[in-house]
């Protein structure tokens, strides 16, 4: 028996005699279907298509994808302003700069898989499930000195930064201005006063760079990062607002570029 699997459809033979053709949308949603799962399958795309009406009319595969913004912990709790937020600019976009647009998301699957499998790793630890206020104040200082603050640098720097590029890209355009530099805080500074600043807000610049450069002072209830130009932020250890439980772990923007970019 053999499978020959083309881009649209696929056959499977047994010696000359052809067993069945089918096409692929037929293969994967049929024959690739899993008649244990199939109710809760079925049951989670209508929910899927419920909560993102824009995927009405996505092949009903791809739509699993998503299986995990209705259902698992932190994904459910997305924030659904950053994700219209962002897919209301990329369809503006694609109306004004479409050729433009394509031309720059032709390589930014690598930065949306990066930001994506960065997200993975950090939701996964094992460290979210403590109860830091419970604990001593010694060890509440050491999960945060070891945990929390390497989190809050890589969900800025590998995740943040990578997707909010595009839309600082384009508003340089806008402004007939060059487009290289684009790192943390410029990208802030550039959205700035646009609809999409709301995206930025989990960000904080002088906390940023006391992490990143080591301006951390641990105080009795709080902690004081400094910059390198003398500029402090404190903080409530127990009420710490930069914790990745917030917004960080679920960036609902997320959702919004990777459904835009598929379109």
């Amino acid at each position: 028996m053999t499978w020959e699997w083309g881009p649209r459809r696929a056959t499977i033979q047994d010696g000359k005699n052809m067993i069945v053709k089918l096409s692929a949308r037929t293969t994967l949603g049929g024959l690739l279907q899993n008649p244990l799962t199939k109710h809760r399958d079925d049951a989670d795309r209508t929910g899927i298509v419920a909560s993102f009406s824009a995927l009405e009319n996505c092949p009903q595969e791809h739509l699993l994808v998503l299986r995990p913004y209705l259902n698992r912990r932190p994904d459910r709790f997305f924030d659904k302003r950053a994700y219209f937020t962002y897919l209301h600019w990329l369809k503006l976009r694609d109306q004004q700069m479409s050729e433009q647009l394509k031309e720059y998301l032709a390589g930014f699957d690598t930065d949306i898989s990066r930001a994506l499998f960065t997200l993975k790793e950090i939701n996964v630890e094992d460290w979210h499930d403590n109860q830091l206020t419970n604990g001593d104040d010694y060890e509440l200082n050491r999960v945060i000195d070891k945990h929390v603050h390497p989190a809050y640098l890589r969900l800025i720097e590998a995740v943040l930064v990578p997707l909010l590029r595009p839309i600082a890209h384009f508003s340089r355009i806008d402004r007939q201005k060059g487009t290289e530099g684009l790192d943390a805080w410029p990208i802030v500074q550039e959205l700035q006063g646009l609809p999409e600043e709301c995206l930025t807000k989990q960000y904080e610049h002088t906390v940023r760079n006391g992490i990143a450069h080591g301006g951390i002072t641990f105080l009795q209830d709080e902690i004081r990062y400094r910059d390198q130009r003398g500029n402090e932020n404190t903080l409530g250890k127990r009420g710490l607002e930069i914790w990745p439980e917030s917004g960080m772990r679920r960036p609902g923007f997320i959702l919004g570029v990777t459904k835009g970019s598929e379109g």
